[in-house]
């Protein structure tokens, strides 16, 4: 080297203090991996690689927010959409696109966004009606997007339309009563079926499943002086977990996509609703608790997952991997997202932590990504 006409040589001790800076800065990186791995309020613990959406009224209006993890542990939380209109019912995209609704003076509206909360992009307007609290579903090619909705008049009909991207048209594929679409796991998630699942009826409710032009509709359970309500599919799209009517309050069923080999899972005096179905697990709301059936190959096994007497939980949402539950909860006071880690059998590890960091609408259920962070 040359510095000011002066020829230098590097010394060999400049080598071995270059590599020994290097080795102590890693060393640091190392030990504060494993701190904050090994610390049990870091996201790294509480909801592994995944992110949760949620809607909250924190700035004034309803606005779409993510929890998500941090690159060296941690969490934080993320305002996606923010504007004077009220932002509500996100739904993922296998890719991690978010489509939502948009509740404005004019009227009601389907957008999608990426998962940063950059590139929003209006679809379509769905007009002058109540969306209520139903969530958007995505078909598993990522094409087209279920809306539900209820007409604002005195006597509300209920609607269940099929946004297609590549043709830009909304298509109402049912229209009735009280009709009720719901957020979880609506469309099936194999792209070797097409299929919607829904409840609908006047006075007692059936499932349903519909194809997405709406041309070929199937009455599942077909009862009559009960009701079934809130199907979920299973993880391949072969089955449906809902609840079902039966003396004493409402239980988790399960059945084939077809609707045969129906099958009760849960038998007790308490009403069962909401379940959401991952692999081999299905949880559920229990009278405002949350629990938990796992499937060993031959029996379904009720697990305790969350149970507070003084307080509310509702809408359990197991993670992609199964391996962590997030609901929602009073407990602080106000509804909150909590989640709890789960072992493989669906037995809870530890205790619940809050993620939202703060109030959330309690009208939506929390969401977990469909993609990693």
């Amino acid at each position: 080297m040359v510095y000011y006409g002066w020829v230098v040589s590097p010394s060999k001790g400049s080598g071995r203090m270059k590599r020994k800076r290097f080795l102590l800065v890693l060393l640091w990186i190392l030990t504060l991996l494993f701190v904050l791995s090994s610390c049990g309020g870091t996201i790294v613990i509480i909801i592994g690689d995944y992110g949760i959406l949620f809607v909250t009224e924190r700035d004034g209006n309803k606005e779409i927010y993510l929890v998500r993890p941090k690159t060296f542990g941690g969490m934080e939380v993320v305002n996606l959409t923010n504007n004077p209109d009220d932002d509500l019912a996100p739904a993922w995209r296998n890719d991690g696109v978010i489509g939502f609704l948009r509740l404005s003076a004019s009227g009601l509206s389907l957008w999608m966004m990426n998962k940063d909360g950059t590139n929003p992009v209006k679809l379509v307007d769905v007009g002058n009606v109540d969306p209520r609290a139903y969530l958007p579903s995505w078909s598993p090619d990522g094409n087209k997007i279920v809306v539900g909705y209820k007409d604002n008049t005195m006597f509300p009909s209920s609607h269940l339309a099929v946004y297609d991207l590549s043709t830009g048209i909304l298509t109402i594929i049912e229209d009735a009563g009280f009709m009720v679409a719901l957020g979880s796991g609506v469309m099936n998630p194999s792209s070797s079926y097409h299929e919607i699942a829904y409840h609908e009826g006047m006075i007692f409710q059936d499932i349903y499943t519909s194809s997405y032009d709406g041309s070929v509709k199937t009455n599942l359970t077909n009862t009559s002086g009960s009701s079934n309500l809130n199907p979920c599919w299973n993880s391949d799209g072969t089955k449906i977990a809902y609840s079902c009517q039966k003396t004493g309050g409402y239980e988790i069923c399960v059945m084939n996509r077809d609707g045969s080999s129906n099958t009760q899972i849960t038998n007790d005096t308490k009403d069962d609703r909401t379940p959401h179905w991952v692999g081999n697990k299905i949880v559920y709301e229990k009278d405002g608790d949350i629990y938990l059936s796992y499937f060993d190959g031959t029996n379904w096994n009720e697990k305790a997952v969350y149970v507070d007497g003084a307080t509310s939980e509702k809408y359990p949402r197991l993670s992609p991997d199964g391996n962590r539950v997030a609901f929602l909860s009073d407990m602080s006071g106000d509804w909150r997202i909590y989640v709890i880690k789960i072992d493989a059998q669906g037995n809870p590890q530890g205790s619940p932590v809050e993620v939202s960091n703060g109030a959330v609408v309690d009208d939506y259920p929390p969401l977990w990504s469909t993609v990693l962070f």
